[in-house]
């Protein structure tokens, strides 16, 4: 895949929250990117950069793992919004994001 990341997109697909924002996105794999879901019809597509980081313009999403390399969360980076903290939610039944 582009930009040397070799984890499979479905690694990354969950619901997510920031405390600090008080709102849960989804991300879902889409053909070789990812797109991140903040409403029902609000959607982008991020392309991946690196290992566990994915772009869209001046945005990048870059995701972190715990020691037995599950993603936990993913921080963004966004002009003058640097590491907004996102932590993945448990797995529950499918719903749209909040």
């Amino acid at each position: 895949p582009a930009g040397g990341t070799t984890a499979p997109l479905t690694d990354y697909a969950g619901e997510y929250r920031s405390p600090e924002l008080e709102v849960t996105y989804r991300i879902e794999p889409q053909d070789q990117a990812l797109v991140l879901r903040s409403r029902p019809d609000d959607r982008e597509s991020f392309q991946p950069a690196y290992r566990d980081g994915f772009r869209n313009g001046g945005q990048t999403l870059r995701f972190t793992r715990d020691q037995k390399g599950r993603v936990t969360g993913f921080r963004v980076f966004a002009g003058r919004a640097r590491d907004v903290r996102f932590e993945r939610a448990p797995i529950t039944a499918t719903r749209a994001p909040r």
